[in-house]
């Protein structure tokens, strides 16, 4: 059958048709309308991750791209990607390898390759330096939940083998560590999460927990920390440790004790990690980690400045015409406040009179929205030193702050980073600059990271 469809593959616009819809309602049952359907899925997390490369975009597309999608394009990626040169065959079982060479010479060695082999592009992306904050809406829950995501090293990194053991110790099963403290102890979250992912480029590691009651998810997100920061002070004990073992050791035979297992882990092996004989050596590397691996791995991964802060909220997110006509007609596009430029004086970090006016809007708009929270980036133009100008900027950055705050909106509500001499509107190391072109450097941008 599989060499058949192969070689004589049936895509017809009838077809195409009837599994376009199929796609559709698998996507509103597992995504849309599930509750918690952008975690368990990860199309609401892996785009605030992957801002370059395509884990960045979901598998299943959204419904624009269901209903965008040509006969053609289905017939082009076919003729490119389903070829003898870029397909794994596994055959596992009690067989006669020279009889199951020769069936499968006969079934496949005849299909022409329609298209060269396809070598993927290695697509770099940039590491996480700073944190990333997002809030995701899913109107199909009632209870919110805090998550944090990182990304990790791909699926051939002894390292990965190492965050497997993590999510173990934080959340694998009723005596982990988040599940006894958070949801037995404190009783602070209804339940809590962990999982690594280990793909072909990059790996994922996300934490989360459900809010209990009228538990705040900065409350969640501390508790997390704490328990993140044990991992990189202290070796896990000796019988965590020998629970570690025998869990994944159990996990690998369970998962390779029927044919199917065994096929399924050599395709695996054979596609992702380019290495069969993996089925014989993974159990090993399992042993191998030690506890010091275990503390060294969340010490140089699970670092606050390397992941994204997710807010999973319930209902549904208010539109920008929404938020701006209750914020005195403060214009959102793409999460970014559409006010007057802010500037500052040359060489100054005082609040100018201009400036105090669209802060206020700011602070009216807050004062509205109370779970707003913002991100308040200052920039100065490219006169002096890096450093002066970092500090400089972070001065600037300081004085919006303060601003904000003395209007009365709460400290954590506003997060104030200068950027120095970053993204200069005007190029003036090519060109002799006016007094004009510098101050259009000199100036303060404010996003939305909480709504």
């Amino acid at each position: 059958m599989e060499s058949e469809r192969m070689l004589h593959p049936k895509i017809e616009q009838i077809g195409v048709d009837t599994q376009n819809e199929v796609v559709k309602e698998e996507k509103r049952q597992r995504i849309d309308n599930a509750p918690y359907g952008a975690i368990l899925y990860r199309t609401g997390i892996d785009k605030h991750l992957f801002k370059t490369h395509p884990y960045g975009q979901s598998v299943i597309g959204s419904m624009k791209d269901l209903n965008a999608a040509k006969l053609s394009e289905f017939q082009d990626f076919n003729d490119k990607y389903y070829n003898p040169n870029n397909a794994t065959l596994v055959v596992a079982g009690d067989i006669n390898i020279d009889q199951t060479k020769k069936m499968i010479e006969d079934y496949f060695g005849s299909i022409p390759n329609k298209a060269p082999r396809n070598i993927r592009k290695t697509i770099v992306e940039a590491p996480i330096t700073e944190t990333r904050y997002a809030t995701e809406y899913d109107a199909n829950i009632q209870i919110p939940v805090k998550i944090f995501s990182y990304i990790t090293p791909k699926s051939i990194d002894r390292d990965a083998y190492v965050l497997d053991y993590i999510s173990s110790v934080l959340t694998g099963g009723a005596s982990s560590r988040m599940q006894k403290r958070m949801v037995e102890e404190e009783q602070i979250a209804l339940q809590v999460l962990a999982f690594a992912q280990s793909n072909q480029d990059y790996g994922t590691y996300t934490m989360g927990a459900l809010s209990k009651g009228d538990v705040s998810l900065d409350q969640l997100a501390k508790v997390m920390d704490e328990e993140i920061v044990k991992l990189q002070t202290e070796l896990i004990s000796e019988r965590e440790y020998q629970k570690l073992q025998n869990q994944f050791e159990t996990r690998f035979v369970s998962s390779n004790s029927r044919v199917e297992g065994i096929a399924a882990s050599l395709a695996t092996y054979n596609m992702l990690k380019g290495d069969t004989g993996l089925i014989n050596k993974e159990l090993d590397i399992y042993r191998s980690i030690t506890r010091e691996d275990i503390k060294r791995v969340a010490n140089k991964y699970l670092k606050p400045n390397q992941r994204l802060e997710l807010d999973y909220l319930a209902g549904s997110a208010p539109t920008e015409e929404e938020m701006a006509a209750a914020t005195d007609e403060v214009k959102v596009v793409d999460n970014k406040l559409q006010i007057n430029k802010i500037y500052f004086d040359n060489d100054k970090a005082a609040i100018t009179e201009s400036a105090a006016k669209e802060l206020d809007r700011i602070v009216n708009m807050m004062m509205k929205n109370s779970t707003m929270e913002i991100l308040a980036e200052t920039y100065t133009d490219t006169r002096g030193s890096d450093s002066y100008n970092k500090t400089l900027s972070q001065k600037r950055a300081d004085a919006v702050k303060g601003y904000l705050i003395s209007k009365g909106v709460t400290a954590n509500r506003v997060k104030a980073v200068g950027r120095g001499e970053e993204n200069p509107v005007v190029d003036c190391e090519s060109k002799t600059c006016s007094d004009e072109e510098y101050e259009q450097s000199r100036r303060t941008e404010f996003t939305i990271t909480k709504k």
